[in-house]
């Protein structure tokens, strides 16, 4: 088990290139995939000011999170993506001794 921080960068222009001020984002949506983007769970729709969450206790294994922006409006933006995985500790320790039985015939 991992806690992991997921934090995002808000854009400053919308998809023409024009500017995009900061009191026009409504939130932004961050969702969670452990199967390879089939299926997304909503972590929450954050204020413009919460640019991170955390999240406690994830098990081993690959995840994708995928964020959304939406401004005041309710267009939303194309969403963002990234990745991560957590893999359990390598353990670099010797092996334990081996059980030596004896038995007499």
């Amino acid at each position: 088990m991992q806690t992991v921080i997921i934090g995002w960068t808000l854009p400053t222009t919308r998809e023409s290139g024009r500017p995009l001020p900061p009191e026009e984002i409504r939130h932004v949506r961050i969702e969670l995939s452990a199967d390879g983007g089939a299926n997304y769970a909503l972590l929450g729709d954050f204020a413009p000011a919460e640019l991170q969450t955390t999240l406690p206790d994830l098990d081993f294994g690959e995840y994708l999170v995928r964020g959304l922006v939406a401004d005041t409006k309710g267009r939303v933006s194309q969403p963002g993506f990234g990745t991560f995985e957590i893999v359990p500790p390598v353990d670099e320790t010797p092996p334990g001794p081996v059980t030596i039985t004896i038995t007499f015939a």
